[in-house]
């Protein structure tokens, strides 16, 4: 195994092991931690409007959250203490549910991080309950059940019984996810509204 492929395959464990599309990961995809579980701070919302009930596709997706979620560059959030900066992507449809970021070395998303220039994540989604968060409220559980993994060196690795659970608030068109944990009971009930993904 080469050096660059080393280095791709302790990214692709890591995203696994941390599990945001990742993160759907779904979330703001907070650098903030909060009891280690990768999730930010709730306080200074001012307000809260998820859809009550939300309009469900026959295979039982919020309508309101198809489609294209982009977080603008900022710090590649889905690793702790990470230096380099990213733009994320978050894809839904009523089949699918997709992760990419990109990377780069510079704060304008400018010049690309050769030695690693991109992860994407593919997999399905499954739909939870509204559970109320620390600063009171109300978000959705989200279950991204991975398929594969493909790294910046097209490598392609494919995944079956692998979950990322996430919660998510939808805000005046802002999607705000929690970065994915492997564990379900270490999903935790905090989110970040530092960072957003904005609807394309």
């Amino acid at each position: 195994m080469s050096e660059f492929q080393r280095k791709q395959r302790e990214r692709e464990m890591k995203y696994v092991k941390s599990a945001l599309v990742f993160s759907i990961v779904l979330s703001a995809c907070s650098s903030n931690d909060d009891g280690g579980n990768g999730n930010g701070n709730d306080n200074g919302m001012e307000s809260n409007n998820m859809e009550q009930p939300p309009v469900i596709t026959e295979n039982g997706v919020p309508e309101r959250i198809l489609g294209t979620w982009v977080l603008p560059c900022s710090i590649d959030n889905q690793i702790d203490n990470s230096t380099r900066y990213a733009i994320n992507t978050f894809f839904f449809s009523d089949t699918e549910l997709n992760f990419d970021q990109l990377f780069f070395t510079d704060s304008g998303c400018t010049v690309t991080d050769e030695s690693d220039p991109y992860v994407s994540v593919f997999g399905t989604s499954v739909f939870g309950d509204l559970v109320t968060t620390t600063g009171g409220f109300e978000a959705r559980e989200l279950e991204q059940q991975l398929t594969s993994i493909e790294t910046g060196d097209g490598t392609v690795t494919m995944y079956s019984g692998l979950s990322s659970y996430h919660i998510y608030v939808i805000q005046d068109d802002v999607l705000y996810i929690t970065r994915g944990v492997v564990q379900e009971s270490e999903r935790g009930n905090t989110i970040g509204f530092d960072q957003g993904y904005i609807k394309q």
